[in-house]
């Protein structure tokens, strides 16, 4: 059975020394770096996952909740604060408010040089990869596993997601606030209860599990003088009081100086929306001013307009009426037109007939005329007839 200890403690980002291969190793050993990484055992480090770029992977993590934020933003015709690209919007944050941080980066070991280590130590260091990645509200972006250091150890970098929030992004990487959420503990000893959680929990067990037991360090006294290691075990619990509290006072820092980010925004959005409303009021005062100077000239234009309406409907009395004597007139020459036309046709018929009747009144009247004569001639021999013997007397 042996003795080792648990470390868990916070690093830089850096994904290409994490997921190194041997031509990074010699690259960077030609300009003096990584002198303690052994090139020919580079092969063996194990990557648990692999991130391209850790960019992409954060912006992944969080484009929904951006998706919905633009969208609010441009209802609200407040484009000049919507995100193109979420991950550049925090780091190009102030230093004075940034609260957030992409992405924490762990490194997690079992023993040291001084104390070595478990032979399994890469099995319990992917059991503990294992767990981690488990763990909702945490998002590990890439992680590997080097044994060509001096010790094996485990390298995790780590996105806290925290979600809940009423204003601005839904989803936000916050570290203290996404742990109280999984860990249900207070967001001022968050840190803390993760740090706890994994070497006192997570990586304990896993020794015990195995038959070890877990070394920590600053207990192991027991051959000294006892006044020593009173001593001594005072003044390593002082330290981890004054460390709880020094943490305690960061992340109340921390949330003072995210309140104070809050209400600086806050501000900011007044401050922008009074500036706009100024400049509407300037704006419609200026419209007030030339249409009182306007006024006076379309006052003017009225009158001028009405008198020209009136003359245009006198006018236009006039023009009916002469308009109405024209097609009256238009109407009589149409008549006169017809009657003219059915006058010449009657001329002409009555010609027609004179030509016809001509040659027969002509015969008639030569017919008329010798009866005439005979009836005369008749008349004649009569008188000149002897008298009747057989008539009776004469009267």
């Amino acid at each position: 059975m042996g003795q080792y200890s648990c470390s868990m403690s916070r690093g830089n980002s850096a994904i290409l020394h994490v997921q190194r291969d041997e031509k990074y190793v010699e690259k960077m050993q030609q300009k003096g770096l990584l002198k303690n990484v052994v090139k020919t055992l580079t092969n063996q480090n194990i990557i648990l996952k692999n991130c391209e770029s850790l960019e992409s992977e954060f912006n992944a993590l969080f484009q929904d909740s951006l998706d919905k934020f633009n969208a609010n933003k441009k209802s609200q015709h407040r484009l000049n604060e919507m995100i193109d690209n979420y991950y550049k919007h925090i780091k190009s944050m102030k230093p004075g408010k940034k609260t957030m941080k992409t992405d924490y980066e762990y490194v997690i070991q079992f023993g040291g040089i001084k104390d070595g280590y478990p032979p399994n130590a890469k099995e319990l260091l992917t059991e503990v990869f294992n767990n981690l990645n488990s763990m909702p509200y945490m998002h590990i972006n890439y992680a590997a596993i080097h044994v060509d250091e001096a010790t094996p150890h485990l390298h995790v970098n780590i996105t806290f997601v925290a979600d809940g929030y009423k204003k601005g992004m839904e989803k936000r990487p916050s570290i203290n606030k996404a742990i109280s959420q999984m860990r249900k503990v207070d967001r001022y000893k968050a840190y803390e209860d993760l740090l706890s959680y994994t070497k006192d929990i997570v990586m304990t067990e896993l020794l015990e599990k195995q038959g070890d037991s877990r070394l920590v360090k600053g207990n192991n006294f027991e051959h000294q003088e006892v006044e020593d290691y009173k001593r001594r075990e005072n003044l390593r619990n002082d330290v981890e009081k004054l460390e709880s509290v020094s943490s305690h006072l960061t992340n109340q820092v921390e949330y003072q100086q995210e309140q104070v980010n809050k209400l600086s925004d806050e501000q900011e959005c007044l401050r922008q929306g009074i500036s706009k409303c100024k400049s509407e009021i300037k704006q419609h005062e200026s419209e007030i001013r030339e249409l009182q100077d306007n006024s006076f000239s379309i006052n003017q234009q009225e009158s001028q307009l009405k008198q020209e309406v009136a003359k245009l409907e006198e006018r236009a009395g006039i023009e009916d009426r002469i308009t109405e004597i024209r097609e009256r007139i238009e109407r009589v020459r149409e008549d006169i037109k017809q009657k003219w036309g059915a006058a010449i046709t009657r001329i002409k018929e009555m010609k027609n007939n004179i030509k016809e009747d001509i040659p027969r009144y002509t015969s008639g009247s030569k017919e008329r005329l010798m009866k005439r004569l005979r009836n005369s001639q008749s008349r004649q021999s009569q008188y000149t007839r002897p008298p009747n013997i057989n008539r009776g007397s004469t009267r």
